[in-house]
Order: structure tokens, then C-alpha cells, then sequence
């Protein structure tokens, strides 16, 4: 099976339900993501003072406290690499490019061969748009902290058509 890559969002939330007393394998069933990934980042939290028994942090203090601890370099940005050094001067060129909101990836790590001779492989360039403009990055999603029977929320969609009988 091919890595997937974990979101902050995903991360935060699952050292939320594990907080919350949810079980290691229900958190799997929920996200889909391995046991040991989970314990991985339950064991991050609690090395920067995440327990059950105390009040959980407000989120940006926690993804701080996380991104601090590091985790060995699983929450930094990729290391520098020879073939990102060749990508690098070029950045504002690339964040120019990436204005238009129609580009792709793969466009840009094809203007780069031919308008400057840039020959590096096209996974590089993904993981170079990714780590520095966040291009491609899954959308970030808010969970809304109320107390309960405060608010009534509704999601509007389209199911199609429903015959009463």
C-alpha cells in the first residue's frame, strides 16, 4: 500500500478522539489510517503534555507544541536535497506561474524543463509545490466547538428523487 500523507487537521483530530477516550482501533476505523500511525502521534502528544485526565489544549497550541517537539523530522518541511537546490532559484518564478488558477503540477515541472532547463524529476517538483506554496493540499476543515443544543446545523445536498408513498 502506498504512504498518505497525514494532515495537521487529521493529526489533531485524532489525539482529540483518543483524549475523548475513543480506543486505538476505533480511531482506525474512523480515519482509515494504521494503528501504529495513530499510536505514533498519540505517543507525540503525550510527550508534549497531552493526557486524558487533563483539559485538552486549544488546537493551535497543540499543533504548536506538536510542530516544536518535531517528531524526528515527521512534522518539518522535507530536508533540502540536491535535486530541490536546483528548483529553489527558481521559486518566483513558480509562484508567478502558480498564480493562474488553471495550472497543474505537472505543467509547471514542464515549463521548468523547457523555459529553463531545469532536469529534475516530476515527483520533486510535486513535493517542492507542496512543502513551500501547499499546492495540491487537501482543504482544511474547521470543527465547530459548541456546547450542545446550541446550535442546529444543516447540511443542504442533493439526493435525487424521493417519492413519498
Amino acid at each position: 500500500m502506498a504512504r498518505r500523507q497525514v494532515s495537521m487537521n487529521e493529526i489533531v483530530e485524532m489525539v482529540y478522539q483518543w483524549h475523548q477516550g475513543r480506543s486505538i482501533q476505533g480511531i482506525e476505523r474512523s480515519f482509515g489510517t494504521d494503528r501504529k500511525t495513530i499510536r505514533k502521534y498519540v505517543r507525540l502528544a503525550q510527550v508534549v503534555g497531552i493526557c486524558r485526565d487533563k483539559p485538552f489544549p486549544e488546537e493551535a497550541e497543540l499543533i504548536g507544541r506538536m510542530k516544536s517537539l518535531g517528531d524526528g523530522g515527521m512534522l518539518r518541511k522535507p530536508p533540502r536535497t540536491p535535486a530541490r537546490e536546483v528548483i529553489v532559484p527558481h521559486r518566483e518564478w513558480i509562484e508567478e506561474r502558480l498564480r493562474d488558477p488553471r495550472i497543474t503540477a505537472k505543467q509547471v515541472w514542464r515549463l521548468l524543463r523547457e523555459e529553463k532547463g531545469v532536469q529534475t524529476a516530476y515527483c520533486t517538483v510535486k513535493r517542492y509545490l507542496r512543502a513551500e506554496f501547499q499546492f495540491g493540499a487537501p482543504a482544511v476543515t474547521v470543527r465547530l466547538e459548541v456546547e450542545p443544543g446550541s446550535q442546529a446545523q444543516v447540511d443542504f445536498g442533493y439526493v435525487g428523487r424521493m417519492v413519498d408513498p
